[in-house]
């Protein structure tokens, strides 16, 4: 299986006239969202076989997701960049993602059994703030960007309401994860550089 899985906190050169990529960006809730980026990852890579999937989790070394993340040693690309921050790294990837593939957020209920530590403040802080944002630059046709989340979600009624005022139009918000990551492969955009290279 191809390695097509970017970690935390590396980037690839790659050439956009020869590899075409697709991108995807993970985007919501980390710490008490659960482990549905594990699902996500999977099903993305039986939906659209060349993509380029971001996942902002830092998996252990020894967790199978892992063996799926890209190498400097194995295969395409050869070239590595790294980041002084997480944040940096975020911030570049979902700049690509939103341009070359879509940004995919997916709003799980916090989890009973594993929450976010009260320490760390509220339950998708970081995600309200990216979804309004993101809203945004989308509205603008600057940005691709799949909502999904669990009609349990708090304040979800807001965050449609926000995303149909931005839009003007009705936003669709999906129920399922499925249903979400189906949606991002089908709207997917793909750009072609010449012979540009992309620091994906």
């Amino acid at each position: 299986m191809d390695k097509r899985l970017i970690l935390p906190k590396k980037g690839f050169l790659l050439n956009t006239d020869k590899d075409n990529p697709r991108l995807y960006f993970l985007a919501g809730p980390v710490m008490g969202g659960g482990d549905w980026r594990r699902t996500a990852i999977h099903r993305l890579m039986e939906l659209d076989k060349d993509c380029y999937i971001v996942c902002p989790c830092r998996y252990p070394a020894d967790d199978p997701i892992s063996w799926l993340a890209i190498k400097t040693d194995v295969g395409l690309p050869t070239s590595q960049i790294e980041f002084e921050s997480q944040i940096k790294w975020e911030r570049h990837y979902l700049e690509l993602a939103s341009i070359y593939g879509a940004i995919i957020f997916w709003l799980p209920v916090e989890d009973k059994d594993n929450p976010r530590p009260k320490a760390d403040g509220p339950y998708a802080r970081d995600t309200y703030g990216e979804l309004g944002r993101w809203s945004v630059r989308s509205s603008k046709e600057l940005a691709t960007v799949i909502v999904g989340a669990d009609p349990k979600f708090s304040g979800l009624s807001v965050i449609q309401k926000n995303f149909d005022e931005d839009h003007g139009e009705p936003f669709k918000i999906h129920n399922t994860l499925d249903e979400t990551l189906f949606s991002a492969v089908r709207k997917g955009r793909i750009y072609r550089h010449g012979d540009h290279d992309l620091y994906a």
